[in-house]
């Protein structure tokens, strides 16, 4: 157990800002043309865990992988997002696009975290239950690995009024 909470999201904000610079993605030497080319993308994979230790000893657990995507081909910066119980990245038709925008993406585009957070802090609490007294968890928020991808995507059709929504197409590994 930590002395203090640090914040996924901040951490993670602070790792893309040093990582990833504006306008970091687009491919060097060659225009860029918006989700046709592959771009270089950092991707960033979270283990959030919470257990529960009674006076037995016994273990109640719950823990979800967090897998973030962020491509700043631009100014701005796009943020895909997937959720699962899975360590191996997911494939494109998994990701859905949480954020594009110049400073918001450090909300919006990471509020899976939280969410997943309190998913799992109430499936523990609903499984250890009111009988067994105090709540003692301990949390894990750890960052399980950083790498460089190669993505692609395409405008999503369900999103024609807006032209916002973006799909992945394509992840590959390395940049």
């Amino acid at each position: 157990m930590s002395v203090c909470n640090v914040s996924a999201e901040s951490s993670i904000a602070t790792v893309v800002e040093a990582m990833l610079p504006r306008g970091g993605s687009a491919p060097d030497n060659e225009p860029w043309r918006a989700g046709e080319v592959p771009t270089k993308a950092l991707y960033i994979k979270l283990k959030l865990s919470l257990s529960h230790y009674d006076d037995d000893g016994d273990e109640d657990h719950e823990s979800a992988f967090i897998h973030l995507i962020f491509c700043r081909p631009t100014n701005y910066t796009k943020v895909f997002a997937c959720v699962n119980n899975e360590w191996a990245m997911p494939g494109p038709d998994q990701w859905t696009m949480k954020s594009d925008h110049d400073s918001g993406w450090r909300s919006d585009g990471m509020r899976d975290i939280s969410k997943t957070y309190l998913r799992c802090l109430h499936e523990l609490r609903k499984t250890i239950g009111r009988d067994k007294g105090k709540l003692n968890i301990s949390e894990f928020n750890t960052i399980d690995g950083i790498e460089w991808v190669q993505i692609t995507w395409k405008d999503d059709p369900n999103d024609s009024r807006h032209r916002y929504r973006k799909l992945l197409t394509s992840i590959s590994k390395g940049a």
